[in-house]
């Protein structure tokens, strides 16, 4: 019985990040960027604020692996050139998130749009990937 309740939390929790991938990925992001720009007028208050984000997040180890899989899936599924020769290639092994990856791909372009000439769908997303973008 108390094996199901865990399995349904552990679903709950699975399905809510699935969900709200961007608004882990963009969000943390933003918040990392505004303290760094915030050390030099109240660096004691931006360390307080960050070790407690960093903190919170590092009590979640299995937010963390979710988001770590759904960004090498979501790295994988992304066809950066239509004509490039990683999209005659083979389709990459399926994962447990592929049905969310189309539904992450139209949320990444809610939040932050296409810019001319590129933009997030034309290349890749991720804490990890040159570009710094997940």
């Amino acid at each position: 019985q108390q094996g199901d309740a865990s399995a349904s939390a552990a679903s709950s929790m699975t399905m809510h990040v699935l969900h709200n991938v961007p608004f882990y990925c963009e969000l943390m992001r933003q918040f990392l960027e505004l303290c760094c720009n915030r050390v030099p007028v109240d660096a004691e208050g931006t360390a307080t604020a960050l070790l407690s984000v960093l903190r919170a997040l590092a009590t979640c180890p299995d937010v963390l692996q979710i988001l770590e899989d759904v960004e090498a899936a979501f790295n994988r599924f992304i066809v950066i050139t239509p004509f490039s020769a990683a999209a005659a290639a083979e389709p990459p092994p399926p994962t447990p998130y592929d049905e969310f990856l189309p539904f992450i791909q139209s949320q990444l372009l809610d939040w932050d749009p296409p810019e001319s000439g590129g933009g997030l769908l034309g290349g890749r997303i991720g804490m990890n990937s040159n570009n710094n973008r997940l």
